[in-house]
């Protein structure tokens, strides 16, 4: 018997480049035909069964699941709430400043300043890294994409804002300067 023919049939090859001992090897083609139905309407059926199920698996069509996008919806909510209630809060308590008509600022009112502020820039802080948090774990959130667009028009407005009031102070100095100048 012939020990190359004897390894074929028992699913072994002989590792010649090695010469000695012996690889297992799998198939490259298995058999499908135990798979295929006998008749072409049962073989449709279950195609569209396998096409159903796998469409279907992630229940709203938006490749995420219900209890994941209320959970991703929460999360945004939280997220906007911390980027929008520190602008609201400083907007409300300035105005209720100005209408009390203080015109002596204490120590007391310039602390309470500091505290709001830097209360308010680490809210804005956790809104960021919380949208963030949000893209990572659910990318096919709708709300979690649009919210990371709102924040990217806002950081956009906001250098753009930046870079007006850099203008407008060079303009008012470049002034101020050339007044004093002229009065020497």
């Amino acid at each position: 018997m012939n020990h190359e023919q004897d390894n074929n049939q028992t699913g072994w090859e002989s590792d010649s480049a090695w010469g000695t001992g012996y690889v297992a090897y799998q198939e490259i083609t298995p058999d499908i035909t135990s798979d295929i139905p006998s008749d072409t309407n049962s073989y449709d059926s279950a195609a569209s069964n396998i096409y159903t199920t796998n469409t279907n698996s992630n229940n709203n069509g938006e490749g995420i699941q219900p209890d994941d996008n209320q959970k991703a919806n929460i999360l945004c909510a939280i997220s906007l709430a911390c980027e929008l209630l520190p602008i609201i809060a400083s907007t409300v308590f300035m105005s209720l400043i100005s209408s009390a008509n203080v015109s002596d600022t204490s120590s007391a009112l310039d602390l309470l300043m500091d505290i709001m502020g830097s209360i308010g820039s680490l809210a804005m802080i956790a809104g960021l890294i919380i949208m963030i948090y949000v893209r990572v774990k659910y990318p096919k959130n709708v709300f979690g994409k649009v919210l990371m667009w709102l924040f990217i028009v806002g950081a956009i407005i906001a250098v753009i804002i930046a870079i007006l009031y850099a203008i407008l102070l060079a303009v008012a100095c470049y002034s101020c300067f050339s007044c004093i100048s002229e009065f020497r």
